[in-house]
């Protein structure tokens, strides 16, 4: 393991660097500039209005205000230039007490392990030690306070002091919409039909069709439902759909069957139509069975056989709903053009392998509409998601995947021409009992998730877990707009960027620490008294006083053996575990080993802080002697090696490397984000840990964007507070720069 030494308070002299009065004083600018706007509003807990240009800022933990972002990084990245940021960097800050620093910096360029120092190290032990010695001297002089830092908050983490102001687009309980905003919330359904509303009867006794209502003295006609693609047949042409209607009145005799209805003549009044499209799947439960109508395509006329033409209709979003729903009882029929053969007759459950792409996952959901595998609500949405996303999507309205997958459930909310395609999805699963679905989503962290158009389509994971592996501990309590939505019930916590801060802790007292405590806070006494005493006896040697001088004499003596192994009592006084700290989380850009972070905030490597096993994508972990699982640092794997020094020169929008420090549990994780998350949302649990959503914070719409998920130890939540709810969304847009 390389050591990763920081220079503190010697980047004072960089030529790039600014003062300010509010602390960290020292700072760099960003050098990536936001384009230049209009001035924007935020609202903060406390109804603090504030105006200001577009830049990266967070909400302090200490009132909530909005304050500018500062973010603390390693010497690689603080030294190099341009820096490729839209935030400000500081260095990294030595946070230990100053006489800490003089005890151990005889050891700080030494192994921790005394049993590997060779001679070098043990001379420059030697050199060090005297000057130590006096700097302690000097510093005890001065009696300072323990090492212990502030307590905050009780010893919990620093809350994450939030609050959203604005309404809903659909909230999930009607009373909180807007008074003038439309009904369209989860509670609104869309109605089923029993039976279509039109259908081509055949005619008795000659051939031909008539067009007629469905009337009640014909509601249990038996009929055909004809699929087929306006890519083949165009609904605008006559002569394609004459053959259409021809063709299907050939299947609906030889099925034996008075009428069918087809897309292109059975929608006919224009007000019905919008909603009769998206009550095809009604028409195809209660059809006697499924016929499709397959022909040359201009588009592809290399698709000229039976089978390929069968392929390119089955391509469609569509298809999907209309073969699942269709009749068990009866094989499916597919007709082509031109062709006077008996059809091509399919089973249903061999549908899949012959015509899709996706055999084993379509096949499933077959299968469960066949009632041959039952899936749970879960499994059904995600895995009918899927399918539907890996075909070819309607233009008609933004949210058509959505509304082709609300066929296949029960609960239907109305339809909004104003949904995108994740409000319409949002909206169905909060009509739906769909085992939070939304819910589990947050907390997946997708494979792909920058290349993502959109992120929350992506229900694989980096964690190799499923949805179902997921209990989620939020609730989504309303739609926004630009595809977010308002959760509640999290438990949250603000992040440290600007440096880090002195730790308060507790420790057992032993004989030998309490000892060792006051040997060195009487030292300075002890010197005083010794010189005071020998000074009054050399003035009174002529009276034959020598008695005084003596006694002045031992306690020199003895303060001065107590400052020669100072550094060593100091050690002393503050090594050992830490039975309780206060929970903090910092974090800095870039990477910097065990030892440097733990002499940075505790004043040096003592083996408390110890590498996450299992806390993010990056992290490693082995089993040692005794077959125990063990944190690695993520730097001895040659791939997350490359990761680290890539991003060293990562430009805005490029994966850069964070680190975060949990003083609580003591661990370290190291993960990759586009922008330094703000704030730990745990928002579920799966695997025995806490699924910790981290989260960047766009303050001019009051949105927390999710940057990446980590795992984390589940007693955090002891010492968490509850974040008030919130609006989320998946990816953040691209900053305008």
């Amino acid at each position: 393991m390389r050591r990763t030494q920081q220079k503190g308070y010697g980047n004072c002299l960089n030529y790039n660097a600014l003062l300010r009065w509010k602390y960290p004083n020292i700072y760099q600018m960003w050098d990536v500039p936001f384009r230049p706007g209009p001035q924007q509003r935020h609202r903060d807990i406390m109804q603090r209005v504030w105006y200001g240009p577009e830049e990266d800022r967070y909400l302090s933990p200490i009132d909530g205000h909005l304050a500018k972002l500062v973010v603390q990084c390693t010497q690689d990245i603080y030294e190099r230039l341009p820096k490729n940021s839209t935030y400000r960097h500081t260095f990294i800050r030595n946070v230990s007490p100053i006489y800490l620093l003089a005890a151990n910096w005889p050891f700080e360029d030494v192994s921790a392990d005394a049993a590997k120092w060779d001679e070098h190290e043990w001379a420059m032990i030697c050199l060090k030690w005297l000057p130590a010695c006096a700097w302690l001297l000097c510093v005890l002089l001065w009696s300072p306070n323990a090492a212990a830092g502030e307590v905050r908050h009780g010893g919990w983490y620093d809350p994450f002091l939030y609050r959203f102001w604005g309404y809903t687009k659909a909230a999930a309980n009607i009373r909180e919409n807007h008074h003038n905003a439309p009904v369209y919330n989860s509670k609104r359904l869309l109605e089923r039909i029993l039976r279509p509303r039109w259908l081509c009867f055949l005619n008795e006794g000659k051939r031909g069709i008539t067009l007629k209502e469905v009337t009640d003295d014909v509601a249990d006609v038996e009929y055909l439902m004809i699929a087929y693609t306006t890519k083949q047949f165009d609904n605008l042409n006559h002569d394609d759909m004459t053959e259409l209607h021809l063709i299907a009145e050939r299947a609906a005799r030889t099925a034996g069957v008075d009428a069918f209805w087809v897309a292109g003549s059975c929608m006919r009044n224009p007000a019905e139509m919008e909603e009769d499209v998206y009550r095809i799947n009604d028409v195809v439960r209660g059809a006697h069975s499924l016929v499709i109508i397959v022909g040359p395509s201009d588009e592809r006329p290399q698709m000229d056989s039976t089978e390929d033409m069968l392929k390119m209709w089955g391509e469609r979003v569509w298809t999907l709903p209309e073969v699942l729903l269709s009749s068990d009882k009866h094989s499916i029929n597919v007709y082509t053009r031109g062709q006077d053969d008996p059809p091509w007759s399919i089973s249903k459950k061999k549908f899949a392998d012959v015509v899709w792409n996706d055999p084993l996952i379509s096949r499933q959901l077959i299968d469960h509409y066949s009632k041959t595998l039952e899936l749970s609500r879960l499994e059904l949405v995600s895995t009918a998601l899927t399918c539907l996303l890996s075909r070819e999507r309607g233009y008609y309205l933004a949210g058509d995947l959505s509304y082709a997958l609300m066929g296949l459930l029960r609960q239907r909310p109305s339809i909004d021409k104003t949904d995108s395609l994740f409000q319409s999805f949002a909206r169905l699963s909060m009509a739906n009992d769909s085992d939070q679905l939304l819910e589990r989503l947050v907390c997946m962290l997708p494979k792909e998730p920058m290349l993502a158009e959109d992120p929350w389509t992506k229900m694989d994971d980096q964690w190799d877990c499923n949805l179902w592996d997921i209990n989620p501990s939020c609730q989504v309590a309303g739609i926004c707009n630009d595809d977010t939505v308002l959760l509640d019930g999290a438990f949250g916590a603000a992040i440290r960027w600007k440096s880090f801060a002195p730790v308060a802790y507790m420790k057992k007292d032993s004989w030998k620490r309490i000892g060792a405590r006051t040997l060195i806070h009487g030292a300075p006494l002890y010197f005083i008294i010794g010189c005071v005493m020998v000074g009054l006896g050399s003035g009174y040697e002529q009276l034959g006083i020598s008695t005084l001088t003596a006694v002045g004499g031992l306690f020199l003596a003895v303060s001065l053996c107590i400052i020669l192994a100072s550094p060593y009592l100091v050690r002393l006084c503050y090594s050992g575990k830490l039975w309780d700290t206060q929970a903090w989380f910092f974090g800095f850009e870039g990477y910097m080993d065990l030892e440097t972070i733990e002499t940075n905030i505790f004043g040096a490597y003592m083996g408390r802080l110890k590498w996450s096993p299992a806390g993010s994508t990056l992290s490693r972990h082995m089993s040692n002697s005794d077959h125990e699982c063990v944190g690695l640092d993520p730097t001895t794997n040659d791939k997350v090696r490359a990761i680290v020094d890539k991003a060293v020169h990562a430009k805005v929008g490029d994966p850069k490397v964070y680190t975060i420090v949990d003083t609580y549990t003591l661990t370290v994780t190291m993960f990759t984000a586009i922008r330094p998350p703000v704030a730990v949302i745990l928002a579920g649990r799966e695997g025995g840990m806490q699924r910790a959503v981290m989260c960047s914070y766009d303050w001019k719409s009051q949105t927390l964007y999710r940057e990446t998920v980590l795992r984390m130890e589940t007693p955090i939540l002891e010492r968490m507070f509850r974040v008030n709810r919130f609006r989320f969304g998946f990816k953040r847009p691209a900053p305008e720069i």
